[in-house]
C-alpha cells in the first residue's frame, strides 16, 4: 500500500481471494486502516474500519470483499455472503466476489449456489480463475459427477503456484 494510491494486485489470505485489484484511496484512512488490520488478522477491527470506509464510499467493491472475508473468518457466513452479493451488485464481473461468495455458499452447504458462482468466476476471467476451478473440481468430484482433468486445467493457469498446486492435488 502506498500513499500515492498504487494498486495492490490479488492479495490472498489462505484460500480466500481478497480482491481482483484494490484501488487505495489515500484520503480514505479508514480503508487503509481496515486493510492493514485485515492483513494482520485483526478481523473485527478490519470490519469496523471497513464499515467507516463504506460509509464514505459505498461503491468501493474491494471493501465489501475484504469485509466479507473478514466476516467469514469470524464465522459470520450469512453476513459475508451478503457483502459478496453487494460487491456483485456494483460489479457483476468481479471474479473475486464470485469466488468468495461461492466459498461462503460451499461452507454453508449450498453447493449448487457455490457451483454457480465458481462457473461465473471462470466465465468472467475466460477460464483464468484457479481457485474457482479448484473448488468446483472438488465439489463435482465429491458428488461423483464427471470432472475435468485437474492437471490439464491447472496447466492452463498463468500463475506458477497453480501448476505446483495441481501437481500436489493430483499426486504427481
Amino acid at each position: 500500500v502506498t500513499k500515492d494510491g498504487a494498486q495492490v494486485m490479488a492479495m490472498t489470505l489462505d484460500d480466500w481471494t481478497v480482491a481482483d485489484n484494490v484501488k487505495i484511496n489515500p484520503g480514505n484512512y479508514a480503508q487503509v486502516a481496515g486493510m492493514e488490520k485485515f492483513l494482520a488478522g485483526n478481523f473485527s477491527g478490519a470490519i469496523a474500519d471497513l464499515d467507516r470506509s463504506l460509509a464514505l464510499d459505498p461503491r468501493q467493491i474491494s471493501n465489501y470483499i475484504m469485509r466479507g472475508v473478514a466476516k467469514s473468518f469470524l464465522g459470520r457466513d450469512a453476513d459475508a455472503e451478503a457483502d459478496f452479493s453487494q460487491a456483485l451488485a456494483y460489479d457483476p464481473k468481479s471474479a473475486a466476489a464470485h469466488t468468495n461468495r461461492g466459498a461462503s455458499r460451499q461452507l454453508s452447504g449450498n453447493t449448487t449456489g457455490a457451483l454457480e458462482d465458481y462457473d461465473a468466476a471462470i466465465e468472467v476471467t475466460y477460464g483464468q480463475a484457479p481457485r474457482a476451478s479448484l473448488y468446483r473440481y472438488f465439489i463435482l468430484r465429491r458428488r461423483g459427477e464427471a470432472v475435468p482433468d485437474l492437471a490439464a486445467e491447472v496447466a492452463k493457469w498463468d500463475k506458477g503456484w497453480g501448476k505446483t498446486l495441481g501437481l500436489f492435488v493430483t499426486g504427481q
